[in-house]
């Protein structure tokens, strides 16, 4: 196979990363493309390639046995160009990407001339655009490489400490379209993941980091295999068996976050001691500086096959964060009202399902008053039928509106009911019961709440009218977590 790789002498003498050039290198050029619909495009004087650092995609040949590289999406995040530069040198050298053996997901290695990793690539499936990730998600397989670059590019300032990654377009024979779209990741040397060490051994910090993240996003598959283990050695001169060390967290594996639908979230860390344990007011700081629209923005110009409904789950997970945290309510606390409670094998609905669909009957009943010229809402309003009744599970009190009971709730639906039942890429190493009932059947995703229908204005008075809900929400979590502290006292 051909493979070349060279460095594009800038201006002065000087070279875009460091890479000195050979005598038996000719020029190739580093693309980095926002959208990848533009990847077909041939370059001409319209397209200018980067020059500032150096890939492996020949600007004389576009056969298959030529491997490439090229940024499609994430490209503008701290460490990305560097790191793609990295793995194209390694591919430059002679280096064929290794399959991991390891998951049920494919995910590729990438070693250089000493055998180290420099990072993990993850084709995604490209040839059927309506295929699921998972039979019970609402993201399709092509897009869960977005979706790991998501992640990147919402950890602002490496807080919860996602490695870089991005969205590329790769060609090496390895791969099984010879052109494939994928996700790259450098990778972290570490000791194990989370599931071989108890949870008593992390920090509190590196926990709520990574689970501040979770909520943003709705991580659906928080499991202990995707949260990698780094152990340092305090005392040099004891090992790690003898000696006191510490434990840094590497979360990854965010392939199944942003669901377009109101989903039920795995936490794998809701029941560590360290939910239960109050924000640190770094981390209070932290959330209450989160722009939910600010990010909406970012994902639609660097990520935009990330779809509208996901990212509307992003803006309202965020603000339900910020609100939580302001009120002061825990991890716990915050992690059990957007996660589904399980009663007999049946999963009820979560407290943010709830909310969201108490909020659709303000809207409903607003607009009927406004229809008789009746309507008085405003911020100090105390509507007896916006109660919550959380202490109590009798359904009867929640009344679905007709727009949310009428007909599916799915967008997906319609548009995939002759493929969503083919080849089904699982999760990487688990995933959680919720997706099955005790006969092993599909979760009924006709059930989940969508924002896709919405209009901007009924979106902007959708989150106006949610926010409104959010005080008497969190009110009543903390009277049934005080009746719950006195009940366990007697």
């Amino acid at each position: 196979m051909a493979v070349t790789v060279g460095c594009h002498h800038l201006p002065g003498g000087g070279s875009g990363s460091g890479f000195k050039p050979s005598g038996l290198i000719h020029g190739c050029h580093f693309c980095s493309f926002h959208h990848p619909d533009l990847l077909s495009v041939p370059p001409t004087s319209l397209f200018q390639r980067s020059h500032s650092t150096p890939c492996l995609l020949s600007s004389a040949s576009t056969d298959d046995d030529v491997a490439s590289v090229m940024i499609v999406g994430g490209g503008s995040a701290p460490g990305i160009h560097a790191l793609v530069a990295e793995a194209a040198a390694t591919m430059a050298f002679g280096a064929c990407p290794v399959p991991s053996g390891t998951g049920l997901g494919s995910a590729y290695f990438l070693e250089d001339q000493s055998g180290d990793c420099v990072a993990v690539v993850k084709p995604v499936v490209i040839d059927d655009n309506e295929q699921l990730a998972f039979p019970s998600s609402s993201i399709r397989a092509c897009e869960t490489g977005a979706r790991e670059a998501a992640a990147y590019l919402l950890d602002h300032g490496t807080f919860a400490g996602v490695p870089p990654t991005a969205l590329i377009r790769i060609s090496h024979h390895s791969f099984p379209p010879a052109r494939c779209v994928a996700s790259i990741q450098r990778f972290v040397p570490h000791d194990c993941d989370a599931g071989d060490v108890g949870p008593s051994r992390f920090s509190v910090s590196s926990v709520h980091r990574i689970a501040i993240l979770d909520i943003r996003l709705l991580n659906t598959d928080r499991h202990a295999g995707n949260l990698l283990v780094k152990k340092h050695r305090i005392d040099n001169n004891r090992s790690f068996e003898g000696g006191d060390i510490t434990t840094e967290l590497v979360p990854i594996d965010h392939g199944l976050c942003l669901p377009e639908l109101l989903d039920d979230p795995y936490f794998e860390w809701l029941h560590w001691p360290q939910a239960a344990v109050p924000f640190s007011d770094q981390v209070t700081e932290y959330v209450s500086k989160l722009d939910p629209f600010k990010d909406a923005e970012l994902l639609r110009t660097e990520l935009p096959s990330i779809r509208e409904p996901a990212i509307r789950i992003l803006i309202l997970c965020t603000i339900f964060l910020k609100k939580a945290v302001d009120y002061g309510l825990c991890l716990s606390e915050i992690g059990r009202m957007m996660t589904r409670e399980s009663y007999r094998l049946e999963a009820g609905e979560s407290v943010l399902e709830t909310l969201c669909k108490k909020t659709e009957e303000t809207i409903e009943a607003e607009s009927q008053l406004s229809d008789n010229d009746e309507v008085d809402f405003g911020e100090g309003d105390e509507r007896k039928e916006c109660q919550f009744a959380m202490d109590c599970g009798d359904e009867d009190k929640l009344r679905i509106p007709l727009l949310l009971s009428k007909k599916s709730l799915d967008p997906l639906q319609e548009e995939e009911k002759e493929e969503r039942g083919k080849g089904m890429m699982m999760k990487s190493l688990s995933f959680s019961a919720r997706e099955l009932n005790c006969d092993g059947e599909r979760v009924q995703r006709s059930k989940m709440i969508s924002f896709k229908s919405k209009s901007e204005e009924e979106w902007k008075l959708f989150l106006e009218r949610f926010e409104q809900l959010l005080p008497e929400a969190f009110e009543a979590r903390k009277r049934m977590k005080m009746k719950l502290r006195l009940g366990s006292s007697c």
